[in-house]
């Protein structure tokens, strides 16, 4: 069951007494005859507990059908998330990053490859970086294990790239809040037994808890976090970074 605000509670109880009221008063205006030797007040008081109380009935009947039907609609939002991450943290390829230039040993030249869900490129960057080796650093997100399954349990996404020369403060945004917003939610067809809207829907989720600390814990959100992996630059060289089965990371140079 739903836990509800004290104010909630209290605005309740309070339409219900004005309701009562309302029906004690018709009741009585249609009813209550002066030659009756009950009392006028004995009556209204009376009849005022009686609707009181049914009134009071009515709402908790209400009030418990509508916490069912609010937990049977999270436990299926939770079992969509749960599709949604397993697709997310499947080992899958994240990003390529191609040395293309080494001028001298202040700076390097390097394209940046960011991949959906099924492996296809979602976009592709340039860049001149000071340093001879470079950072790219993820976000990752680690959700509770009893809500989700141990073992993919994790989402990563593309941050930003810097090297031993610059900071992450300094360094590249490798996606905009709107590219992210697409880019979890890219090739949604490919979400097994979700559909478009609701892949959508999830991923605005996962936006928002990124966002927001709060918002994040009260949803299952263990904890976000940053993961910078690097390597020292080679003219020519290819170096993968795959999401692993259990939500690891890994840095691997691509060789021929």
């Amino acid at each position: 069951m739903l836990n509800v605000e004290n104010i909630n509670i209290l605005f309740l109880i309070l339409i219900t007494f004005c309701l009562s009221g309302i029906y004690t008063f018709i009741l009585y205006l249609l009813k209550f005859h002066p030659e009756k030797k009950i009392s006028k007040f004995i009556f209204i008081f009376f009849t005022f507990f009686k609707t009181v109380f049914l009134v009071i009935i009515i709402v908790l009947v209400a009030y418990f059908f509508y916490n069912i039907y609010n937990a049977i609609d999270q436990y299926l939002n939770l079992l969509e998330l749960k599709k949604y991450v397993k697709n997310l943290s499947r080992e899958r390829i994240l990003a390529k990053i191609i040395i293309t230039e080494i001028p001298n040993n202040n700076y390097f030249k390097c394209n940046v490859e960011l991949y959906s869900l099924t492996g296809k490129i979602f976009k592709k960057s340039s860049f001149e970086i000071p340093g001879t080796e470079f950072y790219i650093d993820f976000v990752v997100i680690n959700f509770d294990y009893t809500f989700i399954e141990k073992g993919s349990n994790n989402i990563a996404y593309p941050n930003v790239i810097f090297s031993d020369r610059i900071s992450f403060d300094d360094g590249f945004a490798l996606l905009t809040d709107e590219e992210l917003k697409k880019f979890l939610a890219a090739e949604a067809d490919k979400f097994l037994g979700l559909n478009s809207k609701k892949v959508e829907s999830l991923s605005q989720f996962i936006f928002k808890s990124i966002k927001d600390e709060n918002y994040a814990k009260k949803n299952g959100v263990r904890c976000i976090v940053g993961s910078a992996l690097h390597h020292k630059v080679f003219l020519n060289s290819v170096y993968k970074v795959y999401l692993q089965n259990t939500g690891g990371l890994t840095l691997i140079e691509e060789t021929f």
